[in-house]
């Protein structure tokens, strides 16, 4: 599943490409806040006292990580 150019989903990991890759299961939770400029969304991705941060171009994009998240933790 493809988020944006450079974000995928895959096998319960989230890739942003040539950056980093996250598991899902290891997100603790997940903060979110619009950026009224542009309205983009700035997200962040809490992993124990860790955090990975993604820019997102819309709400549906966020949806999806939340969605893609909460399937993989059995929610």
């Amino acid at each position: 599943m493809l988020m944006s150019d450079t974000i995928t989903f895959e096998d319960g990991f989230l890739t942003k490409a040539n950056t980093w890759t996250v598991c899902l299961t290891d997100i603790q939770f997940i903060t979110w806040k619009e950026n009224y400029e542009n309205g983009n969304y700035f997200v962040k991705l809490h992993i124990g006292d860790k955090e990975t941060r993604l820019q997102l171009d819309t709400e549906e994009e966020v949806e999806e990580l939340v969605q893609e998240w909460t399937k993989t933790k059995g929610e």
